[in-house]
């Protein structure tokens, strides 16, 4: 048996891992050779296949241009920020990626004098959201500036650190900002101060923000802190808080009530799954743009699972998600690969765990 070296797992918020990100998936490069040649390596290309071109690529796309462009004109306080929320699964990390980058590559070809020399151009910045329980919002600006590959002082508090990136960024033209996976600022850690600060480095940073995660609407973006309440009276003691006629009430708490006015929504939700009926015609579109790059891959037959009965299953086992049924036909795909067969009813069994018969029936 032919062994295969086992890669480290690129880490898709890595400004050198991006670099080899497919932007398109007419540029994924061919099959590396026939089913019948190296069936494992046809299984590893099958995994690697995408991004598959959706409608929430072209829209996220625009969204973003045009965020850039409303931004371009507005100081500091005015400035808008994307809010891109769903359910884990949807789609939402390669759809964004996939849209960021293009970004990225016309403003390298087309704004290269935002730098200047000996500065490397680095116009858009993707990183997790995901801070740990340090001090989170500087955090963020550490992974930010770890991105554009330059230290940031450890004296001086956030604000030192936020002038020392302010400059930074302006040294390699960065422009947009996606943080991912932004639902680990979570709530139960939104302090006021952090809503505070996520307010300052959205303010601060010459750049535009676009957060992606699931439940947004409750994360420390636009959480009021707890300790933000109204007394009851005129001074008032709860635990070890002293709360006086200057606390703010929920309505009137300032950071957030700017963060909500400055959000631009766009939710990304599960197409109708339809229970164990006909799927939705967006989805069967997606899955079958996916089926269609196998058809590349010379001796291997996808034609099982343009059928409705293994869409379906497939349908149903993702929930309606794009992002999910992907991945359900690139593992039905690279299952049967490494065999060196074709899909079958039995390969869409054995991932999906639901029979021709059990859908039918359904």
């Amino acid at each position: 048996m032919t062994t295969q070296r086992v890669m480290r797992p690129l880490n898709v918020y890595d400004r050198f891992d991006l670099v080899k990100f497919v932007r398109r998936i007419d540029e994924m490069p061919p099959p590396p050779c026939a089913l019948s040649d190296n069936p494992a390596l046809v299984a590893n290309w099958i995994r690697k296949i995408g991004p598959i071109e959706t409608s929430d690529v072209t829209d996220l796309h625009q969204i973003m241009v045009n965020l850039l462009i409303e931004n371009g004109s507005s100081v500091n306080g005015a400035r808008q920020w994307l809010a891109i929320d769903g359910p884990p699964l949807v789609g939402k990390t390669l759809a964004v990626t996939a849209a960021a980058l293009r970004i990225h590559d016309w403003l390298c070809d087309n704004q290269a004098d935002d730098v200047a020399a000996p500065f490397e151009h680095i116009p858009v910045v993707i990183i997790s959201g995901n801070l740990g329980d340090g001090k989170l919002a500087r955090t963020l600006l550490d992974k930010i500036a770890r991105f554009i590959g330059v230290p940031l002082p450890s004296r001086g508090g956030f604000a030192a650190a936020l002038d020392c990136l302010e400059a930074a960024m302006r040294n390699v033209g960065t422009l947009l900002i996606v943080v991912d996976d932004a639902h680990f600022i979570k709530r139960s850690s939104g302090t006021r101060a952090l809503t505070d600060h996520l307010k300052d480095i959205m303010t601060a940073l010459p750049a535009n923000f676009v957060f992606v995660g699931a439940g947004l609407q409750q994360s420390a973006l636009l959480h009021v802190p707890s300790e933000t309440v109204a007394p009851r009276s005129g001074r008032e003691q709860s635990g070890s808080k002293v709360l006086t006629e200057g606390a703010f009430q929920r309505s009137q708490y300032s950071a957030v009530e700017q963060l909500r006015l400055r959000m631009q929504y766009f939710p990304m939700r599960p197409l109708p799954s339809g229970d164990r009926k006909q799927p939705d015609d967006r989805f069967i579109e997606r899955m079958l743009s996916m089926i269609d790059q196998l058809d590349r891959i010379e001796g291997f037959d996808p034609k099982h699972l343009r059928t409705i009965t293994a869409l379906k299953q497939i349908n149903v086992r993702s929930g309606g998600r794009t992002g999910r049924g992907l991945k359900l036909i690139a593992r039905i795909a690279s299952l049967a690969a490494n065999m060196g067969l074709s899909p079958s009813r039995a390969h869409v069994y054995a991932v999906t765990g639901m029979s021709d018969e059990e859908i039918d029936r359904g």
